[in-house]
This record gives C-alpha cells, structure tokens and sequence, in this order.
C-alpha cells in the first residue's frame, strides 16, 4: 500500500469533521490514480442519502480545488435535483 493511501486517524478524523461541516467529499486520486473528483449528498425530505452528484476529471486537467470552484453551480443542481425528486415522489403518491 503505498503512503497516499494510508490514512492515519488523526486525517480520518480531519476529513469528517470537514465533510460534516462542508458538505462535500473530495477524492485525489484515492479511488483511480489520476482521477479527481468532488461530490455532494442527495437527500430526501427526510434527510436520508439518495445519491451523490459529482464531479470527475483527469488530474491533468483539473485538481481537486479547481473542482471546488464549480461548488456554487454543484449546489444549484444539488438543490434543483433534490426539489424534482420531492414533486415526483408527491405526484407517484397522490395517484
């Protein structure tokens, strides 16, 4: 296992109070060598996960933190995604 992938549990701490705070998850190439992304928690009225809106690309072409920038229009969407869900579900439910 190489050190970029060994997670002390003083940064797994770290990056859980940030995700509780922040709301988002960032991936530096833990998954896929190479790869970035970020990611945000779609929830139901109820406040359970549904699904994750993300964001990928090639290292080479973004980093994590150029993704970030995209936030304000990820959270839009975000919102957008979870307001259609919340109709659908009502219009399923009143037939």
């Amino acid at each position: 296992m190489c050190e970029k992938h060994h997670y002390r549990q003083a940064e797994l701490k770290k990056g859980a109070k940030r995700y509780s705070t922040q709301r988002i998850q960032r991936d530096d190439e833990e998954f896929i060598d190479g790869m970035v992304a970020i990611a945000l928690p779609l929830y139901d009225q109820f406040g359970n996960f549904m699904a994750a809106l993300f964001c990928h690309c090639p290292k080479s072409r973004k980093t994590v933190a150029d993704l970030e920038n995209y936030l304000p229009i990820l959270r839009v969407a975000q919102q957008s995604l979870e307001a259609v869900y919340q109709e659908m579900k009502e219009l399923a439910e009143s037939k």
